[in-house]
């Protein structure tokens, strides 16, 4: 399967579309191993591909943390004006679960 783009909320949602019971497993999965949402997750996270390859805005200046803030919410409203915003903790879980639950698939 190969799917363009960067976004991973859509990449995922797109697995689903396709392959839905694999994504609720992996899903149920995410939950009960960090008790946390892999949804919410890859939302967090999910054009951090493109801000992170091409973190300068279109005037050339390199946007700046709110330093006020450590750990900004997100929601549906708020957009963060900082393209290099990352929550590592997030990015790592979801990377770390899926090479384990991957790896374990591929291997039985």
């Amino acid at each position: 399967m190969h799917e363009k783009g960067h976004n991973l909320s859509a990449l995922f949602s797109n697995l689903g579309c396709k392959y839905p019971k694999d994504t609720l497993y992996l899903s149920e999965r995410y939950q009960a191993r960090y008790r946390r949402d892999l949804n919410d997750d890859l939302a967090r996270n999910a054009n951090v591909f493109t801000n992170q390859r091409y973190p300068y805005k279109a005037d050339h200046t390199i946007p700046q943390p709110d330093k006020t803030q450590w750990y900004p919410e997100r929601n549906e409203q708020a957009e963060l004006d900082n393209h290099t915003f990352v929550d590592i903790t997030a990015l790592e879980t979801v990377a770390a679960f899926l090479n384990e639950e991957l790896s374990f698939t591929r291997d039985k």
